[in-house]
């Protein structure tokens, strides 16, 4: 499956399917097969550099909500239980809107949106944070870097030794960067018609393909796993 011939639509599907089959009464296997689709979407969207950090928080999380119930039963254990199985639903939920942000741009987000007739204050908003986000991200490291250029960041010891001093090095750039950056995206937005009253043409292609088919497929196995489970035993 390429990330990027997947209709966004059909992202959107996914990530409220996902979301509220986790956050409602997810049972075991929604959550292990909504594990194992998400790590997938992200090796596809970032490559294989993602999954490992994926795995070292999702693994010892699963270890602590299925497999230490059976070893041990204590107050202590219900407490990793409990800590594991929430781990599970968010790192999951998490994993999917990191899917569809690395593998969404904002034009084809934007089309998907209108195709689906969705109000402008609704399209708007949601394009702008699009933008947005990843903007601020790229300036944060860029700020970063230039401390240690110059011998300033401290560390993980030193942001917890002195959290106003790191707080100033970092949060007033970062604000002051964050205001030229909105009103620069605020300039591109009028300069590109966005928010006008004629609806604007779009050079993003949006068709149903069979990686749409999978993700669906991947989609309806997370929301029935229980019950294709109870099928096959």
């Amino acid at each position: 499956m390429t990330a990027s011939n997947v209709d966004p639509r059909t992202k959107l599907l996914f990530l409220v399917v996902v979301n509220t089959t986790l956050m409602h009464a997810a049972k075991a296997p929604e959550i292990l097969v909504g594990m194992l689709v998400a790590g997938f979407l992200l090796v596809v969207s970032d490559g294989w550099r993602s999954l490992r950090p994926y795995l070292l928080i999702m693994l010892p999380a699963a270890f602590c909500a299925y497999v230490l119930p059976l070893l041990w039963q204590n107050v202590l254990v219900a407490i990793f239980v409990t800590i594991g199985y929430w781990t599970l639903r968010f790192g999951v939920s998490i994993s999917a809107a990191i899917y569809v942000i690395l593998t969404t741009g904002p034009a084809q987000l934007t089309a998907a949106l209108r195709r689906l007739r969705i109000p402008q204050f609704i399209v708007i908003p949601f394009t702008v944070v699009l933008r947005y986000i990843p903007t601020v991200i790229d300036e944060l490291f860029a700020i970063r870097d230039a401390m240690r250029l110059r011998g300033l960041f401290p560390g993980a010891f030193g942001v917890l030794a002195h959290p106003i001093r790191t707080a100033e090095y970092i949060l007033v750039p970062l604000l002051s960067s964050s205001i030229r950056m909105a009103d620069e995206l605020s300039a591109a937005a009028l300069t590109r018609g966005l928010g006008g009253a004629v609806q604007p043409t779009s050079i993003v292609r949006l068709r149903f393909t069979w990686h749409d088919a999978a993700l669906i497929a991947a989609t309806a196995a997370i929301a029935f796993a229980s019950t294709i489970w109870g099928w096959l035993l």
